[in-house]
């Protein structure tokens, strides 16, 4: 078994040796397509990280220019945060089918406050993530309600987390086509 551990240098990925860089011109490429690579050598800095990343678009370029002038330095809300993470990557190990990114953003989520973690740190298992096993608030689960699952029964309502709001259990609202004819003979 080999394991590679070879590690990029900011001269391996210096811009004059990129295919897309020519000597009169300089690069000609819309985005890096070394970015990553320039990402673990450290010459990227946070704002072309985020600039490269998302597409070039005026309203969403103004956002993004906010969350760049405000950017603290890192991305952990704390060093326990980023001990947290550190940890639960430890336990969990490696494991190829789990470990993409959503994965990741799950965790970097989930470790990034210390209540939270502890009511979740059970939910991390071989497979993923299974948010059955998590501790909640009250001593029985939360009740759905019309199909919307509550996040007062899991937090109080003046500490609902970002997270939770953006993984609701909510379902897809029925979409009418008004005026026009059924496609393919459903009605």
């Amino acid at each position: 078994m080999y394991i590679n551990t070879f590690k990029y240098t900011p001269k391996d990925v210096s811009c004059q040796l990129c295919t897309e860089y020519v000597k009169k011109l300089g690069c000609t490429a819309l985005r890096c397509p070394w970015l990553a690579e320039r990402i673990e050598a450290g010459v990227v800095g946070y704002r072309e990280a985020v600039l490269e990343t998302f597409p070039h678009e005026r309203r969403l370029f103004q956002r993004l220019n906010l969350l760049i002038k405000h950017y603290p330095g890192s991305l952990w809300s704390n060093e326990q945060h980023e001990r947290r993470m550190q940890y639960q990557c430890a336990v969990q190990g490696y494991r190829r089918r789990r470990d993409t990114n959503a994965y990741y953003a799950a965790m970097y989520l989930l470790t990034s406050n210390d209540d939270i973690y502890r009511r979740t740190a059970n939910c991390f298992c071989k497979d993923g993530i299974e948010f059955g096993y998590g501790q909640t608030l009250c001593p029985s689960p939360p009740i759905p309600t019309h199909g919307v699952l509550t996040a007062t029964a899991i937090w109080p309502s003046t500490a609902i987390p970002v997270w939770w709001i953006c993984f609701s259990a909510r379902p897809a609202k029925p979409t009418r086509r008004s005026g026009r004819k059924p496609l393919s003979g459903i009605s």
